[in-house]
Parts: C-alpha cells; structure tokens; sequence
C-alpha cells in the first residue's frame, strides 16, 4: 500500500488529498498528496532516528480524526514501527479514559506517545495542576511527543522509509470497547 502511496504522490503531488473544515464549514487548510507524503517521511525519520525507535516497535496515537493522525499513521507505516490508534481522553470521564489508556500502553508496551501540541497542553494543565483530581491517573514513564512540528524542515530535508518492510508486517494494533 505505501508503494501505490507513493506512486499516487508523486504523480498527483499538487492535487488536493484532503481539506480540513473549521466549527463552521469553511475550509480551512488543504494538504496535496506531496504534503502528506513528505510529512509522514519526515515523521517517520523522526520516530526512526530522533526518537531512536526501531522496526517493530509500538508507538500509540493519541489525535482527534483529522490529517494530524493521518499523516503520523502513515509516518508509522513509513517507519516500520506499528501504531496504535486511540482516542484522546474524554473530558466528561477523564479518570477512566486515562486508566484505559494506561492498560493499553501496558498491554502494547509503547514508551511513545505521539499527538498534537494542544492535546499535549491539556494534558499538561491537568497533570500539573495540583487541584486537580485525576493528575495521577496521567501514564507515567511515556514519552509524549507532539508531531505538529514535525516536517521537512525540522528534518533537514530528511525523510525515511523502512527498507525491510514485508507484507507480513504488522501495521496497527486496534484496541476496542471490548478488548
């Protein structure tokens, strides 16, 4: 699937591959085919040789649905290691989406999780707010790293792909509601 990836980038590079909407429908950015494709190469250097993971390892995705979780899925792919997608903690039950949370990084034994600078933020206001209520049930020992920032230019024009990758790769481990 990344080599047809790929192939669509670089033949359709400057059409539109998606369009993100703000709260009322107007559009606000378009990402290219060549964007995304840089992106989630940037991304995947990144994981590979700023982060130091290796082929294989687990890294969760903590994004709302948007081209930010796209591109990191793809940069996961890119990389070799293997995502794990799951929803940002709810607000409205907070302690126990973050003890879900800490079972599945548990389980799927991730020191990394990726996200966006504002979902990072929050959780930074609630961990270190010492009224808080449910700062302990934060994860510890993980690494949150936002990729907002991540592209070429952080890269140095750097980007990566697995070159080992096989069809027998696993791409994602899904948690569900009844795992």
């Amino acid at each position: 699937i990344l080599t047809l990836m790929e192939n669509v980038a670089k033949k359709h590079g400057d059409e539109v591959f998606g369009t993100w909407l703000n709260d009322r429908g107007d559009e606000e950015r378009n990402y290219t085919f060549g964007e995304v494709w840089e992106r989630s190469g940037a991304i995947a250097y990144h994981l590979r040789n700023k982060l130091g993971l290796k082929k294989g390892d687990r890294v969760i995705l903590c994004y709302m649905f948007g081209l930010e979780f796209v591109m990191a899925f793809i940069g996961c792919l890119r990389a070799g290691v293997i995502a794990v997608p799951i929803y940002p903690p709810n607000p409205s039950n907070l302690k126990a989406s973050l003890l879900k949370m800490q079972l599945i990084i548990k389980s799927c034994t991730s020191s990394i999780i990726l996200t966006t600078s504002k979902l990072n933020q929050l959780r930074m206001i609630d961990e270190y707010n010492p009224l808080s209520e449910t700062r302990k049930f934060w994860p510890k020992n993980i690494k949150w790293e936002c990729t907002n920032a991540v592209n070429l230019r952080s890269t140095g024009g750097k980007t990566f792909d697995e070159p080992t990758r096989s069809m027998d790769d696993i791409a994602f481990l899904q948690y569900t509601s009844g795992s």
